[in-house]
């Protein structure tokens, strides 16, 4: 019937947008001998109302410029970042007990890690990275996580996630931060129901205690929070000497790929095509980082090798552009101090910071050796 398609058609996004470009396009016509004209149905007109399409958002009108200019050089939101659907947080849990709640429905985006100036929630452990990960909203109305390059990873569900690769968070997955004893869990309901689960253990904890001289709680109070303070260090003390123990091994070879930017003040002031660079050092570091961020995103799909190849041909000032940025197997010695101390200290698949060197502003990206290389 007539009510029974028009419904069907409204149900879809795309059906939407067919039924706009035929009403603004098509006026009523007559097929065979009959006369044809679509006039919806009170349920189809129900449908439309009701419909919220969300999509992304400008997020310079819903998020605090100070907030965008402290992260900015530390994470680009993709464009499919939307505004957040109530009642998402996140429950911190170390073993079985529920630590802390973490309010995640408020901001487009939040940033995970330990540099306090720029991070929307601070975590102590020193294995985390300064801006460790990433919780995005999609417009849909889904949750994604990203890894923001770290050297000691990311877990979902126990699972070490791609660096740099947006992934999709359902309700009730955990979070591992690198070697850090507590975890997170997504939630989406009513936040104040694990507030009040932490209040519920909190009364239990102490229900009908027996009444204590003053001085006698203050001691009780500092003992206690020396034990915290002492749990907190000795849970550092354990990752550093599990740091110590398996100390990092500097290898002799490496195989990476860069991008090379000239400045002005450099021993050989001119780009690959020998035309002099007026540009600073300062505008040199910034259009690296903002080249950085691009490879980071990764919204075309190219991966980080494959990003920083096409922009190396594109933009390099290293004679490496032509072989899209390779610099093949590099032994110890081979390069300037300033570019090994770098290379040499990445992780496969890091993409290092914008570093100077005597040739310029450099970032780069460790490969795995390849024996071809």
């Amino acid at each position: 019937t007539q009510s029974t398609w028009e419904e069907a058609l409204f149900r879809s996004d795309v059906g939407q947008l067919q039924w706009r470009l035929i009403t603004m396009l098509i006026k009523p016509q007559t097929i065979g001998v009959l006369p044809i004209k679509y006039v919806p149905s009170t349920n189809a007109l129900k449908t439309i109302s009701d419909t919220q399409v969300q999509k992304p958002v400008d997020l310079g009108t819903i998020v605090n410029a100070n907030k965008l200019q402290a992260q900015q050089p530390y994470f680009s939101c993709p464009e499919w970042v939307g505004i957040p659907h109530k009642g998402f947080y996140l429950e911190v849990r170390r073993g079985q007990d529920l630590m802390d709640t973490l309010n995640i429905d408020e901001s487009p985006y939040y940033l995970f890690g330990r540099n306090q100036s720029v991070v929307d929630f601070y975590l102590e452990h020193p294995s985390i990275s300064r801006v460790h990960f990433a919780l995005v909203h999609h417009y849909n109305g889904s949750v994604f996580i990203i890894d923001l390059g770290t050297a000691h990873g990311t877990a979902v569900n126990n699972k070490r996630i791609e660096k740099n690769k947006p992934i999709k968070l359902e309700v009730d997955f955990t979070i591992k931060v690198a070697e850090s004893t507590r975890f997170y869990v997504l939630k989406k309901g009513n936040y104040n129901n694990s507030t009040q689960q932490l209040r519920t253990r909190e009364v239990k904890e102490r229900k009908d205690p027996p009444i204590k001289p003053t001085a006698t709680r203050i001691k009780e109070k500092e003992e206690e929070r020396k034990r915290k303070e002492e749990e907190h260090t000795d849970e550092s003390h354990q990752w550093e000497e599990r740091k110590k123990r398996s100390t990092k091994q500097i290898p002799d070879t490496i195989q990476c790929c860069h991008i090379l930017l000239k400045h002005r003040d450099v021993t050989d002031p001119r780009d690959r095509n020998g035309i002099p660079v007026t540009r600073s050092k300062e505008e040199a570091l910034r259009q690296l980082g903002q080249l950085r961020e691009e490879i980071i995103l990764n919204l075309d799909g190219l991966g980080p090798e494959g990003k920083i190849r096409k922009l190396a041909k594109k933009v390099s000032d290293c004679v490496t552009w032509k072989k899209f940025g390779e610099l093949g197997k590099i032994k110890k010695g081979e390069k300037a101090k300033e570019f090994e101390d770098v290379a040499f200290n990445l992780e496969i698949g890091e993409i290092s910071e914008p570093f100077q060197t005597e040739f310029g502003v450099h970032i780069v990206l460790r490969k795995e050796l390849s024996r071809d290389a």
